[in-house]
């Protein structure tokens, strides 16, 4: 079996009274795993030493094993996949089926991550792996979700969810995302090149191979199983068998030392730079937030740009780099070739039809809309599906596929109308109560629906059907907002004020609960602001491993409320002043990001438009604001 490795970059550290900067402890990467301590160099040099002696004085020995090696098992191979990945069906009945029908000995089962990296780095039992890519991403690996019996030590603990470094705090998901981090350091990817060197370069093979302590057996490498002749069955089998067991090495795809990357092109996270911010973790310094505007490393957004609109703004829409379109009424847009066309979906609740206007211009197209006891609550388009999805207040959603960009075309004789029938819906049911709003994530293929009763349902994309439920909100879940980055969901439910108190602070009647959940349905944190009412959400999306992105609330007292995305602490608030002649903050009622994240655009129940950037001599000519 033939696996993907990454190079062992763990964060350790036992004290996490105090916050702390973690030091990354890596392997020496231009080594094999096995061979990291002058005792393990040793020991391997002496296996090396003594099967190259057997093999020249023992004529038997040489028609098994016609080379000496350092290791006979490859760093990932089967074992080390089922062993790290026991606790995630269908692994487990893979680890128990390759253990011969039962889990393996209690103490040998992965269960702490300071005793793996302790085994790794000591060489005790010759445990010489590297990680997985679920390190970097899957949690859910490191939890005992099932609740499988894996037995007790010798000393009488207990073997249930993997044990985590302290400054961790006991959540798999905060320590996946800083392992992630640490993956994309400038210290990693400085020594990258080592490493590929290491397991797809020159030092697979020859007197560089020997020198890293990187050789293996024979039977691990291509070439062996391509030379063996097919008649031979006894020996292709035993081959094969050790391959699945051990595993086998790549093929080499570098003759060459791998260049060195070019230092200034790599965002340098774990950087003292980032002691001047608050830290996203308080057990953990030096983690970067990335470059977006409202980033606490950046300086404080600055308004840079204003404009009125005599029309109501209910939808603000980016497209590609520097288009925005401003969406008014019933009616949602579908962008097509990066914003350069798009189609503009407008319906009036009973009249049975979905117009839709095209741009470029060409003929008028109609959906018959059958489901006139269905009005419509809200709307969502999925643009790589090229797809509308209607919530309704009956408390169904339907999909509908949009005509071709060729049913849009103008006849020579006339512009024709072309009427679709009804039959291009699917309908999706799980709600018992009318939709408040949708969210997908293109990228995960999920789509997200929230209705009156509290319910948030998952859906799948591709097969357009139902995943699980989320009941967490006890009142009407007011508005939903999807990471595209990881697909977490955040949501908001509106509960009672103390009115009294509203009215003396002068403040809102109803108090706001900001919900995070992952893509797997589990409540990760909340917020709740008291007195508060959110009026719209936006997530960053800077990429994961160089930034932390942060959730953005914006409220009917005009401020704009900055959360971590990782566990919603807060980080930061921004008073957009919209209007000089106005001492207060206008309420604000949609807002976004834009332009790679550049800018953050926001709108006003005053249907005014504004643009907040990192500086203040910001340059907008390039942005082309298009009103639909």
């Amino acid at each position: 079996m033939t696996s993907c490795s990454i190079p062992c970059c763990l964060l350790f550290c036992q004290n996490s009274a105090r916050r702390i900067w973690i030091s990354m402890i890596l392997p020496i990467i231009g080594k094999n795993i096995c061979a990291q301590t002058p005792t393990q160099e040793e020991k391997r040099t002496a296996m090396y030493n003594a099967l190259e002696s057997l093999i020249t004085t023992t004529d038997s020995l040489s028609n098994v094993c016609h080379r000496p090696y350092h290791s006979h098992n490859f760093v990932s191979n089967a074992a080390v996949v089922y062993q790290y990945n026991l606790r995630l069906p269908p692994f487990t009945q893979l680890f128990v089926q390759f253990q011969g029908g039962k889990f393996d000995c209690p103490d040998r089962v992965f269960n702490s991550i300071k005793e793996m990296y302790r085994f790794v780095t000591t060489g005790i039992n010759n445990d010489a792996k590297e990680l997985l890519p679920e390190f970097f991403y899957l949690p859910e690996f490191l939890v005992n979700s099932e609740g499988f019996n894996l037995g007790r030590t010798h000393n009488g603990h207990e073997v249930d969810d993997v044990i985590l470094p302290p400054w961790a705090k006991g959540d798999p998901r905060l320590f996946v995302l800083v392992h992630r981090q640490a993956l994309e350091s400038q210290m990693v990817v400085n020594n990258l090149a080592a490493w590929i060197d290491l397991v797809f370069g020159y030092k697979q093979a020859g007197e560089a191979a020997k020198e890293a302590f990187n050789v293996y057996h024979p039977n691990a490498y291509f070439s062996t199983l391509s030379s063996i002749d097919p008649d031979d069955e006894t020996r292709l089998r035993a081959v094969i068998s050790q391959v699945r067991s051990c595993g086998q090495v790549p093929k080499q795809l570098f003759h060459q030392a791998h260049p060195l990357p070019n230092i200034k092109s790599v965002s340098n996270v774990f950087n003292t730079a980032a002691f001047r911010t608050i830290s996203p973790l308080d057990t953990v310094s030096g983690l970067r937030w990335g470059n977006y505007v409202g980033s606490p490393e950046q300086v404080h957004p600055h308004v840079v740009w204003i404009k009125h609109y005599n029309h109501p703004i209910d939808r603000l829409v980016c497209a590609g780099r520097m288009k925005l379109f401003v969406v008014s009424g019933t009616m949602d847009l579908l962008l097509r070739n990066n914003g350069a066309e798009w189609s503009a979906l407008i319906w009036r609740d009973g009249d049975g039809y979905l117009n839709v206007k095209n741009c470029p211009p060409g003929k008028r197209v109609s959906i018959s809309w059958p489901f006139n006891y269905a009005q419509i609550t809200c709307t969502y388009p999925v643009v790589s599906d090229q797809v509308f999805f209607f919530g309704t207040q009956l408390g169904l959603i339907y999909a509908c596929k949009m005509p071709e960009q060729e049913a849009f075309s103008v006849s020579k004789e006339k512009k024709q109308q072309t009427l679709y029938p009804y039959h291009q819906f699917t309908t999706l049911v799980g709600h018992s109560s009318y939709i408040t709003d949708m969210k997908a994530c293109e990228a995960f293929r999920m789509l997200y629906s929230s209705s009156a009763d509290g319910n948030i349902i998952f859906w799948d994309l591709n097969r357009l059907s139902y995943i699980r439920s989320v009941r967490d909100h006890k009142t009407q879940v007011e508005m939903i907002c999807i990471c595209t980055t990881t697909a977490d969901l955040a949501s908001v439910s509106y509960l009672p004020a103390d009115k009294e108190a509203s009215r003396r602070r002068g403040s809102d009647d109803v108090s706001s609960l900001i919900m995070l959940h992952t893509i797997n349905g589990k409540k990760v944190s909340q917020q709740l602001l008291v007195s508060e009412k959110v009026t719209c959400l936006t997530f960053s999306s800077r990429e994961e491993g160089r930034s932390v992105n942060v959730l953005v609330a914006a409220t009917m007292s005009g401020v704009l409320r900055l959360y971590s995305s990782w566990d919603l602490m807060f980080v930061k608030e921004v008073r957009p002043f919209i209007d000089p002649m106005r001492s207060s903050l206008s309420p604000i009622r949609l807002i976004t990001y834009c332009c790679d994240d550049k800018y953050l655009v926001g709108s006003t129940f005053d249907n005014v438009i504004f643009i907040l950037a990192a500086s203040p001599d910001d340059d907008l000519k390039q942005l082309s604001l298009i009103y639909v």
